[in-house]
């Protein structure tokens, strides 16, 4: 599954993890009082996963431009530049 579709879908679902319990909130009535904790539970870890998606998202970013960027500035400077610094 490429990353991009993966994030896509985590954040879908941790949106409505939240609306969902919005929506226990709202309405206790609606749903078996004997199963609340676990379905908070469970839309709690979704919330979770789709936070830790969003941040390894943006440092896989944030790796790829630092390694395009030092790329760039290595093709800039010259050969005999890049002997005399290395040494």
């Amino acid at each position: 599954m490429p990353r991009e579709l993966l994030v896509a879908e985590a954040r879908a679902a941790g949106q409505a993890a939240k609306k969902n319990l919005a929506w226990m909130d709202k309405h206790p009535e609606r749903y078996d009082q004997t199963k609340a904790n676990n379905m908070r539970e469970y839309l709690h870890m979704l919330i979770k996963f789709s936070e830790n998606e969003q941040k390894n998202t943006r440092s896989a970013k944030r790796a790829l431009v630092l390694s395009s960027f030092k790329g760039f500035i290595v093709s800039i400077i010259p050969q005999s530049v890049r002997r005399v610094v290395a040494k």
